[in-house]
């Protein structure tokens, strides 16, 4: 008999606790695509999305060792609502979000997305697996808030960052945590937690933030744009999340927000924001990119090329120019796919 529940259920019942990582350390996107594939209304073959997605998996094992403790959350979730784990464990583990590349803050916001539409049990497992692997990945990057931060916004702030000398990069791990602990090495980085505003207006700081990690990305596509792509999906997770907070931790929280974009630029960057005028983007003006055939076909060409990267980045795109009406958000696939980064 075949079953009964929604797709994304019976796909995710393929995964649930495997890995959270892969071969040398590369974070399992599985479960997120699936979620966002879901989301988009693609949803006839998820289910051979997983099974590829699991097979190749348990194929290439991690060499790294992550203390992993999935009965401490599946515990949890079992005893409690889960909107009152968020609220009981965001706080604790935002410090460590930049741990693993910002997966275990990226997954937990996908997984918290698909137990919105339906508090299914299989999605609640997924749920506790993804806060399971954001407590093991958990790792801070130098410098803890002291104060009430600014007087910055975080447009000015970035400005300011202290940029790392790509030449004196050690050699060694290439995963972009281990690359980012590296960042102990400069005085001038632990300071910049505590250069923007956050408390104030909460809402009107994530849009900045967002905004402004989506055109890092874009100056310094040319440099390290996976790094800096995950430096905006972390943003558009944090919107995610946000509302499960209380709200006098709002502020906390986007304060190790803005450490990691800060972070991703000191290490990766060489190049300020890009500009918002549409040449600086190269979009045609006399072309309308922002109407609801030209945003499908977007969708459609991340989609067909298959990366997980580029799937759930579009997504993050699409969402995020239809909050804010700004173009820089729709030119970060088409860029994607125009690098080759498309099936990555």
């Amino acid at each position: 008999m075949q079953s009964t529940a929604p797709a994304l259920d019976r796909a995710l019942a393929h995964v649930l606790n495997l890995p959270p990582e892969v071969g040398p350390g590369y974070s399992n996107h599985v479960p997120m695509v699936l979620e966002t594939l879901d989301r988009l209304g693609y949803r006839d073959d998820l289910e051979k999305h997983a099974i590829r997605g699991r097979d190749f998996i348990l194929a290439n094992p991690c060499e790294r060792q992550l203390f992993l403790q999935p009965s401490v959350f599946h515990e949890a979730l079992a005893e409690r609502e889960w909107q009152q784990v968020l609220a009981a464990w965001l706080p604790r583990l935002a410090p460590g979000m930049a741990g693993g590349a910002a997966h275990g803050l990226i997954r937990t916001a996908h997984a918290v997305r698909a137990v919105e539409r339906i508090p299914t049990p299989t999605r609640i497992g997924e749920l506790a697996d993804a806060i399971t692997y954001w407590e093991a990945a958990w790792c801070t990057l130098p410098g803890e808030p002291c104060g009430p931060g600014g007087p910055f916004s975080p447009e000015d702030a970035i400005r300011l960052i202290p940029l790392c000398n790509p030449t004196s990069m050690p050699k060694g791990s290439s995963l972009i945590i281990d690359q980012l602990v590296n960042l102990e090495r400069f005085a001038g980085f632990k300071p910049v937690i505590d250069m923007v505003i956050t408390d104030v207006d909460p809402e009107t700081t994530l849009d900045e933030l967002t905004h402004l990690s989506a055109r890092l990305l874009l100056a310094n596509f040319d440099r390290a744009p996976v790094a800096f792509l995950h430096g905006f999906t972390a943003c558009n997770s944090a919107r995610v999340l946000m509302p499960y907070l209380a709200h006098d931790l709002e502020g906390i929280f986007l304060r190790y927000l803005w450490q990691l974009v800060a972070g991703l630029y000191s290490w990766y960057g060489a190049h300020p924001p890009a500009a918002h005028d549409s040449s600086s983007l190269h979009l045609d003006a006399q072309l309308d990119h922002s109407s609801p055939r030209a945003l499908a076909h977007l969708i459609e060409n991340s989609v067909q090329a298959g990366g997980n990267h580029a799937i759930k980045a579009t997504a993050a795109c699409v969402e995020e120019f239809r909050r804010s009406h700004d173009s820089v958000f729709l030119t970060i696939p088409p860029a994607m796919l125009a690098a080759g980064l498309g099936e990555v």
